[in-house]
């Protein structure tokens, strides 16, 4: 989709996950009690030459996430 709307190819995209708490404004539009943990995560879309095309910043109540990843083994060579 972003590479639909700025017409460039993504070629890396850095993502950083942690723990934060929701306060104020953010727990309010969260629809969440002020001070309950939440789940930060920052993400730097790249282009191919490493430019930034687009940075994110999305808080989540840590109720409300979960991540699932799968980690493979590399094939042995020769």
């Amino acid at each position: 989709m972003i590479e639909q709307t700025v017409g460039v190819t993504v070629g890396d995209i850095k993502q950083t996950i942690g723990a934060t708490t929701i306060r104020g404004d953010m727990a309010r539009r969260l629809l969440v009690e002020p001070g309950v943990a939440g789940l930060k995560i920052n993400r730097t879309y790249l282009d191919d030459a490493k430019k930034p095309l687009l940075i994110t910043a999305n808080t989540y109540p840590a109720d409300k996430v979960r991540f699932t990843f799968w980690m493979h083994r590399a094939p042995k060579s020769g």
